[in-house]
């Protein structure tokens, strides 16, 4: 078993991080509206309770934002990407292009989504 000054030596822990919060973070989301769904529906009215659901959706949505700040946090850490708070926190600022062909356009809509999250959440 490796230790921990391995694994953080390793250059790509980073990108891991990023990686694996952003796929956690879009589960927990979708979980989310799920339960919102099911919770404003009723569909399962005679099996469900809705106090229940209701904190399971806000669990769901509060670890959603906690992952997303994670995945924010390590791609500031990372030494490949190169994001800088501003790129971050300001929409069209960054340079980086996920895929040449779509330019800066998912960074963008990533922050913009950022914030629109944090304004449903709260």
């Amino acid at each position: 078993m490796a230790d921990i000054a391995t694994i953080t030596s390793d250059p790509a822990i980073w990108w891991y991080v990023t990686r694996a919060s952003a796929v956690i973070a879009w589960v927990l989301l979708v979980f989310s509206v799920m339960l919102g769904i099911l919770l404003s529906t009723r569909v399962l009215k005679p099996h469900d309770n809705p106090s229940w659901l209701l904190d399971l959706h806000r669990w769901a949505s509060g670890m959603s934002v906690a992952f997303v700040a994670i995945h924010m946090f390590s791609l500031w850490a990372d030494s490949f990407a190169h994001f800088s708070v501003s790129d971050l926190l300001v929409p069209f600022h960054s340079a980086y292009a996920l895929v040449k062909q779509l330019g800066p356009y998912p960074v963008a809509m990533g922050v913009i989504c950022f914030y629109l999250l944090i304004a449903v959440q709260f």
